[in-house]
C-alpha cells in the first residue's frame, strides 16, 4: 500500500476529529508557536484546553521529535504524536508519558495507542506568543491606559507578563486563537463536503503578522 505523506495523515486526523463530534471547538493547522520556532500540525481549541498534534510519516525523521514535543508540552494542555506504523517502536521510546500516541495504520485507518496526559503548567512566555499587537493592547488597557504610541510587540509582551499571571495569560491566548480559527474553520466546514482533502487544508491555516514581518 501507499505510503501517507504528513498532509494526508492530517486530513485523515481532521476527519477523525471533526467525527468525533466535539461540540464548541475550533481547529487549526499549521499553527506557528513560540514565535514561529514551532508548528502545530493540528490544533484543536475547545472552551477549556488546547490540544495539539504532531504528525510523522514515514517520510518523515524523528531526529528533532524528543525537542518538538518538549516544545509542545510547555505550550499546549494535550500533546499528541501521529505517527505512523514504521516509526511506532522508536517513537515510543523518545516522548514522555504525557504525550498521547495515534499510529497510521498500513490500511489507512487511525488507532489510538494511549490518551495524552493533561500538561497542567505551561510556560508564559510561550502562551503569550499567540497575542498579537492588537490582543497585547488590548489586555493591557484592561488594566491600565497606555500613554502616546503604543511600543513594539516585545515591550507589550514584557507588560503583559508583568501584570497577568500565567493562568491569565493562558485564558488569552486560547481567546486569541478561538477569534483567530473560528471564521477559518466555520469556512472550512463549509467548503469541506463529506470528508477533507489536501486542498482543503489551507483554509484552516493563518500567518502570524509578527512571523512575516
Amino acid at each position: 500500500m501507499k505510503l501517507l505523506n504528513a498532509q494526508e495523515i492530517k486530513a485523515l486526523l481532521i476527519d477523525q476529529l471533526i467525527d468525533g463530534r466535539f461540540e464548541n471547538v475550533v481547529l487549526g493547522a499549521e499553527v506557528p508557536f513560540i514565535a514561529g520556532k514551532r508548528w502545530a500540525d493540528v490544533l484543536v481549541i475547545d472552551n477549556t484546553h488546547t490540544r495539539a498534534f504532531e504528525i510523522k510519516s514515514a517520510l518523515d525523521s524523528l531526529d528533532k521529535l524528543k525537542d518538538q514535543t518538549t516544545d509542545y508540552l510547555d505550550t499546549f494542555d494535550f500533546t499528541t504524536l501521529v505517527v505512523s506504523e514504521v516509526h511506532l517502536k522508536e517513537a515510543r521510546q523518545l516522548v514522555t508519558s504525557y504525550v498521547g500516541l495515534i499510529v497510521v495504520k498500513e490500511n489507512g485507518l487511525l488507532e489510538s495507542i494511549y490518551a495524552p496526559k493533561q500538561r497542567l503548567r505551561q510556560k508564559k512566555e510561550h502562551l503569550l506568543n499567540f497575542l498579537w499587537r492588537d490582543d497585547l493592547i488590548k489586555a493591557i488597557r484592561k488594566k491600565q491606559s497606555i500613554a502616546g504610541n503604543a511600543p513594539e510587540a516585545f515591550y507589550l509582551r514584557k507588560k503583559v507578563m508583568e501584570l497577568y499571571s500565567t493562568p491569565e495569560i493562558r485564558e488569552l491566548a486560547m481567546n486569541a486563537l478561538r477569534v483567530r480559527y473560528g471564521v477559518r474553520y466555520n469556512n472550512f466546514l463549509s467548503e469541506r463536503g463529506r470528508k477533507t482533502f489536501i486542498d482543503d487544508l489551507p483554509l484552516l491555516t493563518t500567518i502570524q503578522p509578527e512571523i512575516v514581518f
